[in-house]
């Protein structure tokens, strides 16, 4: 199979490993924006890690070579929503249009244009067979993800939860998906991150420790996109007086919009029980994983409040990827009960994570949990990785 992937990638590229890996995979054709371009040296390094380097020859990478006019017209357009402007901005689709492909595959967000991308190749490739997958969407109607969900030949949803979630916010029904959650992690860094040998935090001070993996952590919630589910402190503060350690690894702390304050530093330098860590690199062979093994358990997204309808609508289907860090780094996710009905299921069928109604009874488990030392191990077997994403993509048009 020749495949033409279109759309956003993120720094986890080196999941695409498994996808090369079926022997049914000739040529997989990326198209993407030039600012991700370089998330495809992850790819490279771990395939030199696990000595597979051998598949990147089976990769090629081109960028959609916007330019500053063209990306002045494609902002605009985000406001006037013309169908043949969009075909303007892409028109370097026409490059790719051939009859070599066996399929195209577009994902993944809302956010990273790849639903105008859909709009584009749909009109360029015509009668080409089109897949795309999703991942983060917002409960808000926008013209390019309807068209992208009424002319796809397949969809790739992370969960069925997303059916009802776009039937109610349109008014469609939606048919003919499958369920795969592209964030699965590679497969063979899955089961090498689980066979390192690391000693818990816990099992030298009986204190539970538990981490938040994050891109930012914000100091206020007012944030349009994202607001509270990035706002970690009411969620901290909880932990910490308890007397739970709590150690924060962002790739940024974003600064209050209406204050000059920090609250996490303050509550690092109040409790001690907050340590502000750097940020973790995570790919198969890095280090930073013998960090992260170390402890009890994960903090994924807190609570969205039911005036935030949208958001919180979002946050009822949406699994975030740390979950899967988690997972295959030995740490209980933890999830307060009907904030993440969809984390909260994959809980209930992995047997692997915490399920809280109130912080006292979160405290206890995770108390418990540190002063037994009880071995907190995942069963392996429950685990996907992108390799079974990548059986349902090859099922799906096969």
């Amino acid at each position: 199979m020749k495949v033409l992937r279109l759309g956003g990638v993120n720094p986890t590229t080196s999941r695409f490993l498994d996808l090369l890996a079926f022997p049914e995979i000739e040529r997989v054709d990326y198209v993407l924006n030039e600012s991700e371009k370089h998330y495809f040296k992850e790819l490279m390094d771990v395939a030199n890690f696990f000595g597979v380097e051998a598949l990147l020859k089976k990769v090629s990478v081109s960028t959609l070579g916007m330019g500053t006019f063209r990306e002045l017209i494609r902002k605009g357009n985000r406001v006037v929503n013309s169908s043949r402007l969009n075909k303007l901005i892409y028109s370097r689709l026409r490059e790719f249009n051939h009859n070599d492909y066996d399929f195209i595959w577009v994902g993944d967000n809302d956010f990273d244009g790849s639903n105008y991308l859909f709009a584009a190749a749909r009109d360029y490739f015509r009668d080409s067979l089109m897949v795309r997958s999703y991942k983060e969407t917002r409960f808000s109607k926008k013209w390019e993800e309807i068209y992208t969900l009424k002319n796809a030949d397949r969809l790739i949803f992370p969960s069925k939860d997303y059916e009802g979630f776009f039937e109610e916010l349109y008014g469609i029904k939606i048919t003919g998906f499958a369920v795969a959650d592209l964030d699965w992690r590679y497969s063979r860094t899955a089961q090498w991150v689980r066979n390192l040998q690391v000693k818990k935090l816990s099992s030298q001070d009986t204190i539970p420790h538990v981490c938040i993996l994050t891109g930012r952590a914000l100091c206020d919630p007012s944030e349009k996109r994202s607001g509270y589910r990035y706002y970690f402190v009411p969620i901290i503060e909880e932990l910490v007086k308890r007397g739970i350690h709590v150690h924060l690894h962002a790739l940024r702390i974003v600064e209050s919009v209406s204050e000059v304050r920090n609250p996490y530093k303050e509550i690092s330098e109040r409790t001690g029980l907050l340590s502000i860590e750097g940020p973790l690199k995570l790919a198969g062979g890095s280090s930073d994983y013998e960090i992260l093994k170390r402890y009890d358990a994960g903090i994924l997204h807190p609570p969205v409040p039911n005036e935030k309808a949208d958001l919180k609508r979002f946050q009822e289907i949406n699994v975030p990827n740390r979950i899967f860090e988690y997972q295959m780094s030995d740490i209980l996710p933890i999830s307060e009960k009907n904030s993440n009905p969809a984390v909260d299921k994959i809980i209930s069928e992995t047997g692997f994570g915490i399920v809280f109604e109130s912080y006292d009874e979160l405290s206890d488990t995770l108390h418990k949990f540190a002063s037994s030392r009880t071995t907190n191990e995942f069963d392996t077997t429950k685990q996907k990785t992108f390799r079974d994403f990548s059986e349902v993509l090859i099922g799906s048009v096969s």
